[in-house]
């Protein structure tokens, strides 16, 4: 889903390494004995200089969930639930509110793997820093982890929704409703 690009270590700007994070790697035994690893990246040092302003994402409110369910349950509505698979890597990552990447540090096994899968691309970029192989990669997509995805997710649902026709309720940015067919279709939606 392309949704990093390696880039040289020396290409950094000092500010990009100071802000660089590391990824993490999460390994799951499943029932049948298979192993399910994921990277996420460690948006915990984010915290230190991104405003709330730049990653709180809005959730649809209690009062409105129950409020919906009891019209839904009063006009004896349809009513659906959904998860919208990779969502966060369906998502543009935008620069920061200083113009500069967001850039991730991968270390360890993971290294090898993707220099294994595609070494045109990342072997010139892998140098060794404390006897370990890292790798810099610029993030081109919502990555689990950082502070920023939820919001940039909810950005982008809310204007796949007002594109369709939907209007946001102005009291509560997660609910939106459409005239369909005569009927009102209501949205409400949270980003986990």
């Amino acid at each position: 889903r392309k949704c990093f690009k390696p880039i040289r270590a020396e290409q950094l700007t000092k500010l990009e390494e100071e802000r660089a994070t590391e990824s993490i790697i999460f390994l799951v035994e499943k029932k049948s004995g298979e192993v399910k690893a994921r990277t996420v990246a460690d948006g915990s040092t984010q915290r230190t200089w991104m405003g709330k302003e730049e990653s709180m994402c809005p959730t649809v409110s209690t009062s409105s969930t129950f409020l919906t369910s009891v019209i839904d349950a009063e006009e004896e509505r349809d009513v659906a639930t959904c998860d919208i698979p990779n969502a966060f890597i369906q998502t543009e990552q935008q620069l920061d509110k200083d113009g500069q990447r967001f850039i991730m540090k991968i270390r360890g096994p993971l290294v090898d793997v993707l220099i294994e899968i595609d070494p045109e691309t990342y072997e010139d970029c892998v140098i060794v820093q404390n006897g370990h192989k890292m790798l810099c990669v610029e993030t081109l997509k919502a990555t689990h982890g950082m502070l920023q995805s939820g919001l940039l997710c909810h950005r982008k649902f809310r204007c796949s929704l007002e594109d369709s026709g939907f209007i946001v309720n102005p009291y509560d940015a997660c609910v939106a409703n459409k005239m369909v067919r005569g009927a009102q279709m209501t949205v409400a939606w949270h980003v986990d």
